[in-house]
């Protein structure tokens, strides 16, 4: 960019609009370690839900003789609870509990209910 031409010159930290800065606010260079790790595991964890998804369906199936039709609306309200249950708890951290009360009871309730599974 030309000073002559009525553009202000750029500073020495500023970069020009069609330069990609890859330095933090610092100026110091950014690390793309830790982005690729966390892109990496929701990758994985996008596979595994999807995995178990189908495995749930199989299971009803084949071991529990459900229906197609029923096996279906399981799976999807299996899936709807497991993507309304953050709201409901991010509703009551914000509202009413905190966010470590909230976990500690979370973590509670989980261990009762698996406990009442396990001991069927």
């Amino acid at each position: 960019m030309d000073a002559e031409a009525g553009e202000a010159p750029l500073l020495s930290h500023q970069h020009s609009p069609n330069q990609v800065s890859s330095a933090n606010h610092n100026g110091k260079p950014f690390n793309w370690k830790a982005p690729a790790i966390i892109l990496a595991f929701e990758f994985l964890e996008s596979i595994a839900y999807a995995g178990i998804a189908l495995n749930l369906v199989v299971y009803l199936g084949k071991v529990l003789h459900g229906t197609t039709a029923s096996n279906a609306a399981n799976v999807d309200t299996w899936n709807g609870t497991t993507f309304l249950t953050p709201v409901l708890g991010a509703f009551l951290a914000d509202t009413y509990w905190g966010k470590y009360k909230t976990v500690a009871i979370s973590i509670i309730f989980y261990l009762t209910l698996l406990n009442l599974s396990v001991n069927k």
